[in-house]
């Protein structure tokens, strides 16, 4: 697939400041030798003054980002045993509103998929996270993955072999990203220069994987 078109695509709209909220296998389409970021019936100016404590949920379950999907934050403050209580207090009535990083998260679900459920020759494991049997376990479950490196160690082992070492750095290493920015911002949701280094840090490591595999190198079903 074509990512470095996708996220130039995406980089633009970072660039003007606005979220694109239903980035999905669907929306992300190949055309004439091309990739095209498409659908942005649901895009907006990210401004988190408008809308109050009110934002509707959009995107595709497979591919929405765990905050949004389970309605709480990633980040937890950290006790401070000196003053008896967390380091950071949750701002009063903090709803989860769609940033940047969600729409960032969108594009590593869709790596994800793409490795575990259209690549032939992985183990039915792997197709673990996208399981919806029960809406409840598929979002405790992809709130362990985002947390627990050792579970999401697991997943990777059921990819395919012809694509296992090439693929399942990339997506450990995302995986911590994604992790490590939501911790590192706390709840400063508003600060845009949080967000371009985990944006920086994917466009790198996507950049790695196109010329690590090619176009044609591995068949998809």
């Amino acid at each position: 697939m074509p990512y470095k078109h996708y996220w130039t695509a995406y980089g633009i709209l970072f660039l003007i400041g606005w979220i694109h909220r239903d980035i999905s296998s669907g929306n992300v389409l190949f055309y004439n030798g091309r990739g095209i970021l498409g659908d942005l019936e649901y895009a907006k100016k990210f401004d988190l003054s408008v809308g109050g404590h009110s934002d509707p949920r959009t995107g595709t379950p497979f591919f929405m980002a765990v905050e949004l999907q389970t309605g709480s934050h990633i980040y937890r403050p950290h006790i401070d045993l000196a003053l008896g209580r967390p380091s950071t207090r949750e701002p009063s009535l903090a709803v989860v509103r769609h940033n940047f990083q969600h729409d960032v998260e969108s594009f590593f679900w869709i790596l994800l998929w793409v490795s575990v459920a259209r690549i032939p020759g992985g183990r039915a494991t792997a197709t673990v996270p996208f399981e919806m049997s029960d809406p409840n376990v598929f979002n405790t479950r992809r709130q362990i993955m985002m947390g627990q490196g050792g579970i999401f160690d697991k997943i990777l082992a059921g990819l395919s072999e012809d694509i296992r070492e090439d693929l399942s750095d990339t997506l450990l290493t995302m995986q911590w990203a994604l992790e490590g920015s939501y911790d590192g911002r706390k709840y400063a949701f508003e600060a845009m220069e949080t967000y371009a280094p985990v944006y920086g840090f994917f466009r790198r490591q996507l950049t790695t994987l196109a010329n690590n595999v090619p176009p044609g190198r591995v068949p998809l079903q």
